[in-house]
C-alpha cells in the first residue's frame, strides 16, 4: 500500500492541473459559433457585397424612367474670314456661324470670343419595353444576388457545424486515450509488483513499458488532433468565438432521425437557394429578351432645353421644346445578336435548373442513406464496446490470477480503446451526416 502512494498522490496532482484551467474556460454553444461565423467570416462579407452591388445596379436601370438634366458651357476662342456688306435696314444684317446666332455690322474677319452655356431635359415616354425590361432584369440579378448569399450561408452553417462537432470528436478521443493510458499504467505497475515477487518474469514489464509508450504517443498526436480542429473551426469563424480560453458545449449524440425520404426531396426542391437562385436568373434572362426584343421597335421621349450664346456678354437665350421619336432601323444586325444570346441563355438556364433538381435528388437521397448508416453504426458499435469491455475484464482476471499472459491483455485492451473511439466516431459521423443532410433539405429543421 505505501508504494502505491506516490502513484496516488501524482496522479491527484496532474488532475487538479487539469481541472483548474478547465475552471476557466468559457463554454461556448453551437448557436453562439454560428452567430460569430455569420458576423466574422469573410465570405459572407463577400457575399453581402455582392446583393449591394445588385441593389445599386436596380437603381442604374429604374434610372431610365426618371428625367435626365444635363448642363454644358463652353468658352471658344475662334477665326473667320469673311467679307460682308450692310447697310441700315439691310435684310443681311445678321448671319450665322457655325451654326450660332452672332450679329456683324458691315464687314467682319479675323479672332474672337464664343461663349455658350445649355440646359437639357428629356423624359423617357415609351420604349416598347427596352427599359422595363432592363430594369426587370436587374431586379431579377438582385433576387439571384440574395439566393447567392443564402447559398453562401448555408455552405458557411453547414462547415461550421461539421468542424463544432469534429472538435467535440477529438475532445473524446483524447479522453479515450487519456482512459487507455491509465489502463496501461496500472497494468505496468501489476506487471512490475508481479515481477519483483516472482510471479511474472521480465518481458512482461517490458512489454507493458512498450504499449505505455505507444499509448501515450497516441495521447501526444490526439491533443495536437485537437488543436488542429479547433484552428479548422476559427478559421471559419474569422477567429475565436470568445476572448479567452473556451470549450465547445456537448451535443445530443443522437438526435431522431426523419424516416421518409419523400418530404424530404419535396422540402429540398422547394428551399434550396440555389434553385431559386437559377430561377431567379432564369427571370433575369427573359427580361433581357424582352429589353433585346424592344430594339426593333422606335423609343419616344420628350426633350427640351434652354441656351444661351454671343460673341459677349449678355448673351442671347432661345429654347426649344417637343417629342423626339428614334428608330433605329438598322443596326447591323446587332439587335438580332441579343435576341438570339438571350434567347441561347433562357434555354441553357432551363438545363441547368433541370440537372440542379436531379442533383438535389440524388444529394437528399444519399445524404438520408448516410445518416441511417451512421445510425445503424452507433448500435453495432455500442454492441462492440460492451463486447469489448467484457473481453478486457476476463483478459485482466485471467492475468491476475496468472492464467492468462501480458499479450493477452494487451491485446483486450487495444480491443477496448478501439472500440470506444469507434463508438465516439460513429455518434459524431452521425451529427455530422445529419448536418450534411439538413444541408441538402436546404437548412432549418427537417420534415
Amino acid at each position: 500500500m505505501p508504494k502505491l502512494w506516490p502513484a496516488f498522490l501524482a496522479g491527484a496532482v496532474c488532475i487538479l492541473a487539469a481541472a483548474a484551467p478547465a475552471a476557466a474556460q468559457q463554454e461556448v454553444t453551437l448557436s453562439q459559433v454560428l452567430d460569430a461565423a455569420i458576423k466574422n467570416n469573410p465570405g459572407i462579407a463577400a457575399s453581402q457585397s455582392d446583393v449591394a452591388a445588385a441593389q445599386a445596379q436596380v437603381m442604374q436601370a429604374q434610372a431610365g424612367y426618371l428625367p435626365q438634366v444635363s448642363g454644358q458651357a463652353g468658352y471658344d476662342r475662334r477665326w473667320s474670314e469673311s467679307s460682308r456688306s450692310s447697310s441700315l435696314g439691310s435684310a443681311s444684317s445678321g448671319s450665322t456661324t457655325d451654326g450660332d446666332q452672332s450679329s456683324y455690322s458691315g464687314s467682319r474677319s479675323g479672332q474672337y470670343d464664343y461663349y455658350k452655356a445649355q440646359l437639357s431635359l428629356s423624359q423617357y415616354l415609351y420604349d416598347f419595353g427596352k427599359t422595363s425590361g432592363r430594369v426587370a432584369a436587374s431586379r431579377s440579378n438582385l433576387e439571384a444576388s440574395q439566393k447567392g448569399l443564402a447559398v453562401t450561408l448555408a455552405d458557411l452553417v453547414r462547415s461550421v457545424k461539421n468542424a463544432y462537432y469534429e472538435v467535440l470528436k477529438k475532445r473524446h478521443l483524447v479522453v479515450v486515450n487519456q482512459e487507455s493510458l491509465k489502463v496501461q499504467q496500472q497494468h505496468l505497475d501489476q506487471a512490475r509488483a508481479f515481477h519483483q515477487a516472482g510471479i511474472r518474469p521480465k518481458i512482461d514489464v517490458t512489454k507493458g513499458e512498450v504499449e505505455l509508450s505507444k499509448t501515450r504517443l497516441q495521447l501526444i498526436q490526439a491533443r495536437y488532433a485537437l488543436r488542429t480542429s479547433k484552428v479548422d473551426l476559427e478559421k471559419l469563424l474569422g477567429g475565436p468565438p470568445v476572448v479567452g480560453p473556451y470549450r465547445l458545449t456537448e451535443m445530443p449524440l443522437r438526435p431522431p432521425m426523419p424516416r421518409e425520404l419523400r418530404p424530404l426531396v419535396k422540402t429540398a426542391l422547394a428551399r434550396r437557394p440555389e434553385l431559386a437562385r437559377l430561377k431567379a436568373q432564369f427571370m433575369a434572362s427573359q427580361a433581357q429578351l424582352d429589353a433585346a426584343q424592344g430594339g426593333y421597335w422606335p423609343s419616344l421621349n420628350a426633350e427640351g432645353g434652354y441656351n444661351w450664346a454671343d460673341t459677349d456678354f449678355p448673351l442671347d437665350s432661345s429654347w426649344q421644346a417637343g417629342l423626339v421619336l428614334q428608330w433605329d432601323i438598322f443596326t447591323g444586325l446587332s439587335t438580332k445578336g441579343k435576341v438570339d444570346e438571350a434567347r441561347a441563355g433562357i434555354a441553357k438556364l432551363k438545363a441547368q435548373i433541370k440537372d440542379q433538381e436531379l442533383a438535389v435528388n440524388q444529394e437528399v437521397s444519399q445524404n438520408y442513406l448516410n445518416l441511417h448508416e451512421a445510425g445503424e453504426s452507433i448500435d453495432t458499435a455500442a454492441l462492440g464496446l460492451k463486447q469489448a469491455e467484457e473481453n478486457l475484464a476476463l483478459a485482466r482476471g485471467r492475468y491476475r490470477t496468472g492464467v492468462g499472459n501480458a499479450i493477452e491483455f494487451s491485446d483486450a485492451e487495444v480491443l477496448a480503446t478501439e472500440a470506444k473511439s469507434t463508438l465516439v466516431q460513429a455518434n459524431y459521423s452521425y451529427l455530422q451526416a445529419l448536418a450534411e443532410l439538413e444541408r441538402s433539405v436546404g437548412g432549418g429543421p427537417l420534415p
